[in-house]
């Protein structure tokens, strides 16, 4: 468009314009400006801070016990599980909006968290005398979990009580209570090492070049012993002794214990097997016929199951939320009516406008 007008004389743009153009760039600046620091800080927030490292070694020879669940997507036990727990809570929200006008905005279930952070592969084990060491591998939410683990050491990190000390190229923050507990983490790669306190984390990032990261050969034997075939977990404890674990589609929490050769029966089958799952409801739990009984390389086996785990498990967090301090579903019974005069059967205080009897 030409710059003239018809006439020869030059045209006066609209001063309008020329206001809502720059504003535009104003705004369109700062939405780029803000673009590029949330790109810089969740970058800094999610970046590996040791690229390339080997996956350390864990575990270091002086376990007396040590638990791996190690949980995939596609196991069919874990994904009934999961359906399990989603059908309820499903029911649960079709339940509080019942009578609620916002019951037409319920369509369709909730997709299932676990499948979003599966696979996950969770390790714990136990040394004499010096504390407990944790580990969770991530297959998915990796960047998600390194940002919120920054995060969180960022806010601890103001504590008086933390410190951050470079452990073999990695970061390790340590956390200390008003009752002098500790507790020691740290992020590398997918992994996320938890410990009792420094030297126990230390010792678990070795790398696979210092001697250390897998079980003793015995172990490893009575492991292939015990193995069940979709084993979802296994752990070891003196003896040596092996347990295999595995979540059945029919709801059911397998287990079978191993014990090394020459190692006598025990007497309670029961009580050996819940030395491997101290802190799950073992009331349902059943003891196949014949056990303990003769296994290969003559050890001894011990199988039983725990059938409707899904119910079990809901019925355990239940009573875990209700504990005292806990905020509970369940409303509070209504308060008692006011205490009445025993003289007149009517409640203190006057009816007629008066003084309010005084209290006895």
């Amino acid at each position: 468009m030409s710059e003239y007008a018809p006439d020869g004389t030059p045209r006066r743009k609209d001063p309008y314009l020329r206001i809502l153009g720059g504003c535009a760039l104003v705004v369109g600046g700062c939405i780029v400006l803000v673009l590029v620091l949330v790109g810089i800080v969740g970058w800094r927030l999610t970046r590996d801070e040791a690229p390339g490292r080997a996956e350390e070694a864990f575990l270091v020879g002086d376990e007396t016990r040590y638990w791996c669940l190690d949980l995939k997507p596609d196991d069919p036990g874990l994904r009934t599980l999961g359906r399990t727990f989603q059908d309820a809570a499903d029911e649960a929200r079709r339940e509080a909006v019942r009578d609620s006008p916002f019951r037409m905005f319920i369509v369709g279930s909730r997709r299932d968290p676990t499948q979003e952070i599966l696979p996950l592969r969770l390790e714990l084990a136990l040394r004499p005398e010096t504390g407990w060491t944790g580990r969770a591998t991530f297959g998915r939410a990796t960047l998600r979990i390194r940002a919120a683990l920054k995060i969180m050491r960022w806010m601890i990190a103001r504590d008086r009580d933390s410190s951050t000390t470079d452990v073999d190229g990695v970061r390790a923050t340590t956390l200390t209570d008003h009752s002098g507990l500790k507790v020691s983490f740290a992020s590398v790669g997918n992994r996320v090492l938890v410990a009792s306190d420094l030297e126990g984390l230390s010792g678990a990032l070795r790398l696979p070049a210092s001697g250390g990261g897998a079980p003793p050969r015995p172990v490893v034997a009575l492991h292939e012993v015990a193995r069940l075939e979709g084993e979802d977990g296994w752990a070891f404890g003196p003896g040596p002794s092996v347990a295999s674990f595995d979540v059945t589609p029919e709801d059911e929490l397998v287990v079978r214990v191993a014990l090394a050769p020459g190692v006598p029966p025990p007497a309670d089958a029961i009580a050996e097997i819940r030395k491997f799952l101290p802190r799950i409801p073992l009331e349902g739990l059943v003891v196949d016929p014949g056990a303990p009984k003769t296994g290969p390389a003559e050890s001894t086996l011990i199988e039983g199951r725990i059938p409707g785990l899904a119910d079990r498990l809901a019925h355990r967090l239940m009573r875990f939320s209700a504990r005292p301090g806990r905020p509970s579903a369940t409303p509070p019974p209504p308060s008692p009516p006011p205490s009445s005069d025993p003289r007149t059967d009517t409640p203190e205080g006057s009816t007629h406008g008066g003084t309010p009897t005084p209290g006895r």
